[in-house]
């Protein structure tokens, strides 16, 4: 993500469709897409209009204003509010709840053994002179899985070739 910091004077910033373009004495200087913008510091004269701070907002891209000759902000301008404390309550509500997180524990765990079981299981075709501690480190996650009861998450079946 980008930040765009105009601190010229007599730059001018206008809405290009999905894209900020930036222009001096009335030639264009360049583009940036408002998807990489992460936020815009807008000091000194600069002009633009109000479409160009509708869609920084639209697009979720703080805009802040500082004065001509100081970097005390005069203005900040923040797009659509967002849920994020929502969320984060939903959040910290399941973590409080010990049987979803065992549950949650126990999924990750187990995919986390699939997939080691994967690699192992691939690893066998690859370095045959490791069998020995391929088929050891294959039954120890096995025992693993069993213990949390996902036998039937997982085919624990190895295949001598």
């Amino acid at each position: 993500m980008v930040t765009l910091v105009l601190d010229r004077s007599n730059l001018e910033l206008r809405a290009d469709g999905a894209a900020l373009a930036v222009y001096e004495g009335g030639e264009r200087h360049g583009s940036i897409p408002l998807k990489l913008l992460e936020r815009v510091i807008l000091q000194g004269t600069i002009r633009l209009d109000t479409g160009v701070l509708g869609r920084l907002a639209e697009a979720g891209v703080p805009t802040v204003i500082l004065g001509a000759r100081s970097i005390r902000g005069v203005a900040v301008l923040i797009g659509p509010s967002h849920n994020d404390a929502a969320i984060r309550l939903a959040q910290f509500q399941k973590a409080l709840d010990g049987d979803w997180c065992a549950a949650w524990s126990r999924r990750l765990v187990l995919a986390k053994a699939r997939g080691q079981l994967r690699l192992l299981r691939g690893a066998l075709d690859e370095r045959p002179e490791a069998r020995k501690p391929l088929f050891d480190a294959i039954e120890s996650i096995q025992t693993i899985v069993r213990t949390l009861g996902g036998e039937q998450d997982l085919d624990l079946s190895v295949s001598v070739r």
